[in-house]
């Protein structure tokens, strides 16, 4: 009887080592993913943005070549009303 609760005591201590063991794995592997996927999604915010800054880089130099229009043929108004 003692020698059967002792190996029965056994496998289950063994068996709770494989349950921890297989866990951290599990766990582990979760990590991994986590970070791959968040670097991922870093790299296209990245892109995102850089798509959104070169659009609005663009948008800026329309507007201000606009601007500068307006301002050029304000002045030829004022100059020709000088004259």
């Amino acid at each position: 009887m003692f020698a059967t609760c002792l190996i029965f005591n056994y496998f289950i201590y063994y068996y709770l080592f494989y349950l921890q063991e297989e866990f951290y794995e599990q766990v582990s592997k979760i990590e991994r993913e986590i970070s791959e996927k968040t670097k991922q999604l870093k790299q296209m915010i990245d892109r995102h943005e850089e798509t959104l800054l070169a659009e609005l880089k663009s948008i800026k130099q329309k507007r201000t070549k606009e601007i500068e229009a307006a301002y050029e043929e304000v002045e030829c108004h004022l100059t020709a009303r000088q004259s």
